[in-house]
């Protein structure tokens, strides 16, 4: 598990006392051992119906859980973020859910990081693309409680709207971050990527067309004031830098628009291609010379967890020979961003073998009704959550059944492939109703979120038809 130490609820290491750094050393251990087991075993399970305390929620789309798996974030349809509570224990019919926001756009993807003592300010960047141009808005949390028992204390909650921005026209992709106390936003609006940094405490923004040419998403890290691209692929990965960018942010309005900076348009200060480590040569993805790559980026990294490395995760498929459907490949490292910076401005090593875990699954993934694909980072990349299926037989016949994989990767502090084999997670539950799940590290928390099947009613078709029926939304919550 690297270094994500189980820690109390808003508590950093420094503030702990002997007893408490030794007993969540001995929890380290006990989760670290039990997911490293063929099976892992969970050793606590409960449900939290989310309609039981606030009535006729949107649906889920996406949700992560916040630092040290004690908080969950969720995003619903219709432009709703509500925020629970996950911690175990504390007074009988304590109140789950925290805060409640809402904005006036649908929005399609999100992200979250926190600030201040003890990360008690939640700040969350949400990306409407329903609106003319698209729209990005930053609002936050600000967790206060009346005692020091983090624990167990019902925390008061102010909101507060931060900023609102609105990008270029997005023709392939959007994606959005918060790094370095700015929130960054990557899209096409052509050929070319441009990057929009904007720092919402004191309304400054630069918006810059790079020289990098993509139909497809690279992924992007800010990192003290400069900007690093980086698209993993099957031997190579290709890396381009922008030094000191952020010196170039200008003061703009709230609602500030593209045009109210004037672009920047420049080429990469300094580019390279590094040489990764290549796949084993049985790998199908070796026969496939046209393979498109999509990252996955997990939420709230770098941080202190990932030792400030940034989590590369890419995925692409090829057509299985034995199924009629994809198979997905995974392409797993470490950027670490103070020594690409070094390397890219020195021109050292950068013909240096990078290591990295790659990962030939085999099956299919499972989607959501969407299109939303089951394959997903957990919260420090040190593992995936993958979900296909598995032909099972009983009375019936033969059946597919969806199973639940967790998929170990490189920690920090690994600089050579380890063993990535799949473990299986049973559950006393249907994956078939699952909306969206995560997984922390810090905690060995597994939440899943789906649509509880012991009511009637179906959500198929309109927003509507979901109002009308009968079924409610819950957070399925295990501990490892």
């Amino acid at each position: 598990m690297g270094y994500t130490l189980p820690l109390p609820p808003f508590r950093h290491i420094s503030t702990l006392s002997v007893k408490e750094l030794i007993q969540a050393a001995a929890r380290f251990m006990l989760i670290s051992d039990n997911l490293a087991s063929p099976e892992p075993q969970f050793r606590d399970h409960w449900t939290l119906t989310l309609d039981e305390e606030e009535p006729s929620l949107p649906p889920i789309n996406v949700f992560g859980i916040l630092p040290n798996g004690h908080f969950v974030l969720i995003m619903h349809e219709e432009g709703v973020f509500t925020l629970w509570d996950l911690r175990p224990g504390g007074p009988p019919g304590r109140q789950r859910l925290v805060a409640r926001h809402e904005i006036s756009d649908e929005t399609v993807s999100m992200e979250y990081t926190t600030e201040g003592e003890n990360d008690t300010c939640i700040v969350v960047a949400a990306l409407s693309e329903t609106t003319d141009p698209p729209t990005i808005l930053v609002f936050q949390f600000q967790l206060n409680f009346s005692t020091n028992d983090s624990s167990h204390g019902v925390p008061q909650v102010i909101q507060t709207d931060l900023a609102k921005y609105y990008i270029g026209q997005v023709r392939y992709f959007a994606r959005i971050a918060l790094q370095d106390g700015l929130c960054l936003a990557w899209y096409n609006s052509g050929e070319k990527v441009v990057a929009s940094i904007l720092d919402y405490r004191s309304s400054k923004r630069l918006d810059l067309e790079t020289d990098i040419i993509s139909t497809t998403s690279p992924d992007c890290c800010l990192y003290h004031g400069s900007l690093i691209f980086h698209h993993d692929k099957l031997t190579s990965a290709v890396v381009s830098t922008y030094f000191s960018i952020t010196q170039h942010l200008q003061p703009v309005p709230n609602n500030s628009r593209p045009g109210d900076v004037d672009m920047i348009s420049k080429a990469a200060d300094r580019s390279a291609v590094l040489p990764l480590q290549p796949p084993d040569s049985s790998s199908r993805a070796n026969q496939d010379p046209n393979l498109i790559w999509t990252t996955i980026h997990p939420t709230n990294t770098p941080n202190a967890n990932t030792l400030c490395g940034s989590p590369s995760i890419f995925a692409t498929e090829t057509m299985s020979p034995t199924v009629f459907d994809r198979v997905p490949h995974l392409s797993a490292r470490w950027m670490e961003p103070r020594t690409t910076l070094e390397m890219l401005r020195t021109g050292e090593n950068l013909d240096t073998l990078v290591s990295r875990t790659w990962i030939d699954l085999e099956g299919s993934t499972a989607s959501r009704d969407d299109g939303f694909e089951f394959l997903i980072s957990t919260t420090c990349g040190l593992r995936m959550l993958w979900v296909s299926y598995r032909e099972e037989t009983d009375s019936d016949g033969a059946a597919d059944e969806e199973v639940l994989y967790l998929i170990p990767l490189l920690i920090p502090d690994e600089r050579t492939t380890q063993n990535a084999e799949k473990r299986m997670m049973r559950l006393p539950i249907d994956l078939f109703d699952m909306l969206t799940m995560d997984f922390s590290d810090e905690s060995g928390t597994l939440v899943i979120a789906s649509k509880s099947t012991d009511q009637e009613g179906s959500n198929e078709g309109s927003q509507d038809s979901w109002k009308q029926s009968n079924e409610s939304q819950v957070l399925e919550i295990f501990q490892y």
